[in-house]
């Protein structure tokens, strides 16, 4: 199968800038390449409203993105959970992706950070992602969302996040 052009074309930059596989960088390294993504996203969707608030996580508070489109009814809800590792990732990192799921399906998206690795040990992410999910569904009509329709997803670590918080505790 063809790779597609555009992706063909960001793995012969990154080549070409002599970029190492994430296992040969550090932590830092790592982070630092993940952010620069944030820089690869297309114009940001337009929405009605993006609130930059916090749930209560177990060792404090934790940022969460909530991307609202218009609407005059209670809408569906997602709560996404960014990728990275375990180690890195961001809400700025997946805005454009986040903003675009919401305008394109009429839902309001719940963007949630967890707490990273490796300052942070194991079951630290997905103690904070089923806070996150259990904060959305309690206040998410606030903001004109619909707690009795949650979906939860996730890209990368955040899609295993989704899954073991799909699962409960």
């Amino acid at each position: 199968m063809a790779l597609d052009p555009v992706v063909e074309q960001l793995i012969d930059t990154l080549n070409e800038q002599g970029l190492k596989s994430f296992e040969q960088m550090s932590v830092a390294e790592v982070r630092e390449v993940i952010e620069s993504f944030s820089g690869l996203q297309a114009p940001k969707a337009d929405l009605a409203r993006v609130v930059d608030t916090v749930y209560p996580g177990p060792d404090g508070d934790q940022a969460v993105r909530l991307y609202i489109p218009e609407s005059d009814a209670p809408l569906p809800v997602v709560v996404y959970i960014h990728g990275g590792g375990w180690v890195a990732g961001s809400l700025d990192v997946t805005e454009q992706p986040c903003r675009a799921l919401a305008a394109d399906a009429r839902v309001i998206v719940a963007a949630v950070s967890y707490r990273l690795a490796p300052e942070h040990k194991f079951p630290a992410a997905p103690e904070d992602a089923f806070a996150a999910l259990n904060w959305v569904v309690d206040n998410v009509a606030d903001f004109g969302g619909d707690a009795t329709r949650v979906a939860i997803m996730g890209d990368s670590a955040g899609g295993n996040l989704a899954a073991v918080t799909a699962l409960g505790p």
